[in-house]
């Protein structure tokens, strides 16, 4: 019994912290908090935050079998995919318009024109690059 409220326990605490991770890993370089800034305490949280979420795992297995394991599985799976695509998606539109302005000043120093769904998709795809150097690390 004691392990089955445990497990579940643990299991609602992994989900947290990879809804963390998952929020910081969009962040830029300057806006993630100093745990990912230090490769020692990011490493150590990554190893504590996969202990807790299959050590979970395991406890539910025991507890309720392997479905219900499998289940649980699935559900974590589909919260991290939610969940990145999510954050993904707030950080590349936190973008969209910094690059629409900067896209409207250049084109009045250049003498060119765009329509305003030229610079949408330009500023679009600049964002999303900008964000996925974030998600590698790399300084914008």
């Amino acid at each position: 019994m004691w392990i089955a409220v445990l497990s579940v326990f643990l299991y609602t605490l992994g989900l947290l912290l990879l809804v963390y991770d998952k929020y910081c890993t969009v962040l830029d370089v300057f806006e993630k908090p100093g745990l990912y800034q230090n490769p020692i305490e990011h490493m150590t949280f990554s190893i504590v935050r996969i202990s807790i979420s299959y050590g979970s795992l395991a406890g539910i297995w025991v507890s309720w079998g392997l479905y219900a394991a499998l289940g649980a599985w699935v559900f974590r799976f589909l919260v991290s995919t939610f969940t990145l695509k999510l954050c993904y998606g707030h950080q590349v539109k936190k973008w969209v318009s910094h690059f629409v302005e900067t896209i409207q000043r250049e084109s009045k120093t250049t003498g060119r024109n765009p329509s305003e769904s030229e610079i949408l998709i330009e500023a679009t795809a600049m964002s999303q690059r900008v964000v996925q150097m974030a998600m590698r690390n790399e300084s914008t």
